[in-house]
């Protein structure tokens, strides 16, 4: 029996391949490393999308809609999932990770980041 205070699966909001390569690493799985080495990568980005500066909040949606994706062959039929991502701003990209998420099946999603961008106050 699992403990219901602890997530069944921790995921950190990947990167495009693309811009993967740019960087040489995604700042979300190393934060997701530090709190487990048993991190999974199962939501995959499937579009390219220029970085989010300086966007206001609607192009920040409309930027990030339906661009995540569960890799086939994970399955997260109910499962509790905890996101890991180094900034917020707006939470579009986590809104569309978690939808991404409750889409496949899982009962509940949760996310911890590691700072919260001021930029969106109201």
């Amino acid at each position: 029996m699992s403990d219901p205070t602890l997530p069944d699966l921790i995921i950190p909001v990947p990167l495009h391949t693309r811009r993967l390569r740019l960087r040489g690493f995604n700042q979300a799985e190393l934060l997701a490393h530090e709190i487990t080495p048993d991190y999974l990568k199962i939501l995959q980005r499937v579009k390219f999308r220029h970085p989010q500066v300086g966007l206001g909040r609607e192009q920040r949606k409309a930027s990030v809609k339906d661009i995540f994706v569960v890799r086939p062959g994970w399955n997260v039929q109910g499962k509790t999932i905890l996101l890991i991502d180094d900034v917020m701003t707006t939470g579009a990209t986590l809104e569309e990770c978690a939808k991404a998420l409750k889409a496949a099946g899982a009962s509940k999603v949760f996310a911890l980041v590691w700072a919260r961008d001021p930029l969106e106050n109201n």
